[in-house]
């Protein structure tokens, strides 16, 4: 067995809008992005700066259910 370098592709780094620069243009992935099953907890601040807990369950089967405090 020997071991190889294999070059596969390559793979843009997101900023923080979420999109990827490629030649100079503003690019972003919407159909590869997939949020696996499971249970996502968020916290954000609403207009008055109040912290707001949010909880996303995601399941297999069924709708996706968001709880919010």
């Amino acid at each position: 067995m020997q071991e190889q370098t294999i070059f596969i592709g390559n793979i843009h780094l997101m900023n923080s809008l979420g999109t990827s620069i490629v030649n100079g243009i503003y690019r972003i992935v919407i159909n590869q992005i997939l949020q696996s099953l499971g249970i996502y907890y968020r916290l954000e601040l609403d207009h008055n700066r109040i912290s707001v807990y949010t909880g996303t369950i995601i399941s297999d089967w069924g709708r996706e259910v968001r709880i919010r405090d």
